[in-house]
């Protein structure tokens, strides 16, 4: 398939061209290759978003245009939607996705709800003056079928008897197998939808947006699988995700010989360094990313569902929470931050057991807000039921705009929220106690490149966690769950 041209259509703030805009919605849509099925959902989801902005983005009356940006991508299809109306305020969007819930139950018609069910990605940025962008990603509707009903490789080995296996770059015609390892290991619980596209997982590798390494024997059976996933605003440091051995072949020690191989291969290329997340329901993942030599830096709370981990005693219990590993992968002896005074000790401990001194920049007493807005990224992980508020640049409205959307989440029944703050900002060590005072607390740091790191604060949605059911590895990681604990102002419930 080949690589198709943005389109970019212009369109005046009136309904009367929605029939126009599901047109060439759906005609893109099928340019590229997707499903009736997906055509048909990416349709209503543009549909909303487009009914949206111009119901909501715009004072009644004001005539103004915005543009539609239809773009494709390796996982599918994009659509950027992009205006200057009015500051995004995701409260009334959740009011009219509220009404349509109980107004067109029985039709399932228009509301915000259908942005959520039917595209793969939703995300909102607001770009201060520029205006605001809404992201809505549609997966290829060519999904595989189910992978256990493919051709099985020859080979029938027993636990015991690991084939002779050699680590490289995934060929194309290795795609469907790295998805039958991915099934064996995980069913379809896998949190990375990806993983079950053999179409896609080559398209991504052929973009050079992923970087798969896999373990084949001589006769092509996968039997591990390990990647660097490029994505974000840090493009010097992947995250290593989508790593897992055929069940029967586990402790065979295939993921330390991938791990060895990724490393290299960052390494050879030039990156700054990796970072990957590891489940707690079980410490087997934690273990493989120490033995890599990756250190904990943070704990995501209640990030994601609980999953379903074959041939693994753990079963799933509460909604799974997540530990982020980070490793330089050059010396890099010292860094400087704006770290807020309450947590600035734990987070210099982060950093030191990472191999870095961090730091503390002291702040000028005279140090002011900018008069411009704030310029804020939404980020929903639909699958996970959880969302992601990054803080691009502060500016005197920060504070309310994050209260708004956090508000707007825990409405929409959201289950966690992150927000994530640019450590290397002033103002990150000045307003980090008033975003707390909205109930968000401590998760950690996401190390990056030179002026990316940044600080993570989480926000429960009605949940108090068992601590005791998270299993962390490390001694850091321990230290880091404990403080966390500390600081969570749902565990007073417990009391």
């Amino acid at each position: 398939m080949g690589k198709y041209q943005d389109i970019c259509i212009t369109i005046p703030n009136n309904l009367r061209y929605i029939p126009l805009i599901q047109d060439s919605t759906a005609a893109f849509a099928r340019i590229i290759g997707l499903d009736e099925k997906s055509t048909n959902e990416v349709v209503l989801g543009v549909e909303e978003a487009v009914v949206n902005v111009i119901n909501h983005a715009f004072a009644e009356g004001e005539k103004a245009s915005f543009n539609i940006i239809f773009q494709q991508t390796a996982l599918g299809m994009q659509i950027l939607i992009r205006e200057q109306g009015m500051p995004f305020d995701p409260e009334e969007l959740t009011r009219l996705a509220q009404k349509d819930r109980t107004e067109a139950e029985d039709t399932r018609g228009l509301g915000l709800h259908l942005m959520y069910r039917f595209m793969d990605e939703v995300s909102f940025v607001n770009l201060g003056k520029a205006g605001k962008e809404t992201r809505l990603v549609k997966y290829s509707g060519i999904r595989m079928r189910d992978v256990m009903d493919l051709p099985q490789s020859d080979s029938h080995k027993q636990a015991d008897e690991v084939p002779v296996y050699q680590i490289h770059l995934m060929k194309p015609e290795q795609a469907v197998n790295v998805s039958r390892c991915a099934y064996m290991s995980y069913g379809y619980s896998y949190s990375s939808e990806y993983i079950y596209y053999p179409e896609l997982l080559r398209q991504l590798n052929e973009e050079g947006k992923m970087v798969s390494l896999v373990a084949s024997s001589e006769n092509n059976e996968i039997i591990g699988h390990v990647a660097l996933i490029f994505q974000g605003d840090d493009p010097h440091v992947p995250v290593v995700d989508d790593a897992f051995v055929n069940p029967k072949y586990r402790g065979a020690g295939c993921l330390n010989d991938l791990g060895a191989a990724v490393i290299e291969w960052a390494q050879n290329n030039g990156l700054i360094g990796l970072y990957t997340w590891s489940v707690t329901t079980h410490p087997y993942s934690q273990r493989v990313a120490v033995k890599w030599g990756l250190s904990d830096t943070a704990i995501l709370i209640s990030g994601d569902l609980p999953f379903d981990f074959k041939a693994l005693k753990e079963g799933a219990g509460q909604r799974e929470s997540e530990t982020i590993l980070f490793t330089y992968l050059n010396a890099k002896h010292a860094i400087q931050i704006y770290p807020p005074a309450q947590h600035a000790d734990m987070i210099q401990q982060i950093y030191h057991s990472l191999g870095v001194e961090a730091k503390i920049l002291t702040i000028g007493s005279s140090l002011d807000l900018l008069e411009e807005d704030a310029v804020l990224e939404l980020k929903y992980d639909v699958p996970s039921i959880i969302a992601f508020v990054t803080v691009k640049t502060y500016g005197k409205n920060v504070v309310h705009e994050v209260n708004r959307m956090l508000r707007g989440l825990c409405l929409e029944r959201l289950e966690t929220i992150y927000l994530k703050l640019p450590l290397t900002s002033p103002y990150t060590a000045i307003l980090t106690e008033e975003f707390e005072t909205l109930g968000f607390f401590f998760s950690g740091i996401m190390p990056g490149s030179e002026g990316c790191d940044q600080l993570i604060l989480q926000y429960l949605n009605n949940q108090v966690i068992d601590y005791d059911l998270i299993k962390v590895h490390t001694e850091m990681g321990q230290k880091i769950l404990a403080y966390i604990k500390n600081h969570d102002p749902n565990q007073i419930l417990k009391l």
